[in-house]
């Protein structure tokens, strides 16, 4: 059954090379699309319905491509995302996804038609607005073609970046994230030096996916708005009789001493899948 896609190569090591040591939080998983599209039309094809399969249809006649051939099966089966607030700060604004490549000359073309195709969309629902309409940016940076839509609205506070390079495609809140990424040095550590993210990879075949959580980073952000929130409660249980004040709140450091980073693995065994956290 859907199990079925845990049954691919397992994640290495390297495949988080991508993902920067200082990463607040982050997750890689092994899986091959052109397979979870089989999936679906099988099982709606089971069900005795046709609802995938018309949808699929309607998708390649609107978008002029074959959705398999020229946009799934192109992409590579390595899926990376992660939160790094010394690449594009604050979390969980700063988010950028990695996806590898199989087959870039047709991805490349699929892409060429997509853009243009969303530009004329674009192009002929804003013809007569007299507000700036949205648009799809492109600029030239570390050799690399970026682009951006830039929805030019006050209501919608981002502006989602992707970059198409010959074995990545990347995707990020904001075109800046895809900058970070680029002009990464090449000996900037990655999470795989991470010794507890390593040892996810000491048994003979390592996880098809792969959750990691600096905890110590995410309470030192969280921890300031912990004695607010207390402040507020606290007032309240004092008018039930409580006689309680902030000052139980454990200061920071003496909480974050005690935390390690937490991770999470599932991987495919003889006996079917196993979740492994730590």
């Amino acid at each position: 059954g859907i199990f079925a896609l845990a049954a691919g190569e397992p994640l290495t090591a390297a495949d988080l090379s991508v993902i920067p040591q200082d990463a607040v939080f982050a997750g890689a998983l092994r899986l091959d699309l052109t397979s979870v599209l089989d999936m679906a039309l099988l099982i709606s094809k089971q069900a005795g319905e046709r609802d995938v399969e018309m949808g699929v249809a309607e998708i390649e006649q609107t978008l002029d491509i074959d959705l398999r051939n020229d946009l799934l099966a192109p992409l590579g089966d390595r899926w990376r995302v992660y939160g790094s607030t010394s690449e594009a700060g604050l979390v969980p604004l700063g988010v950028t996804a990695v996806t590898s490549i199989d087959d870039y000359a047709t991805l490349a073309a699929t892409h060429t038609k997509l853009v243009a195709f969303a530009k004329g969309i674009l192009a002929s629902e804003f013809r007569s607005s007299r507000r700036p309409s949205p648009r799809i940016v492109e600029f030239d940076y570390a050799g690399q073609t970026v682009y951006f839509f830039d929805a030019r609205r006050d209501d919608m506070w981002v502006a989602p970046a992707w970059c198409l390079t010959d074995k990545e495609l990347i995707v990020s809140l904001f075109p800046q994230g895809i900058k970070a990424y680029l002009s990464r040095s090449a000996e900037t550590p990655s999470l795989d030096q991470c010794a507890d993210v390593a040892a996810a990879f000491d048994s003979s075949s390592g996880p098809n996916a792969l959750a990691y959580v600096d905890t110590k980073h995410v309470f030192e952000l969280v921890y300031p708005a912990i004695p607010m929130i207390a402040q507020a409660v606290l007032s309240q249980v004092a008018r039930q009789g409580i006689d309680l004040d902030v000052s139980i709140i454990p200061s920071a450091p003496s909480i974050s001493k005690h935390l390690r980073p937490s991770v999470t693995t599932i991987r495919r065994v003889p006996e079917g899948i196993l979740l492994e956290a730590s």
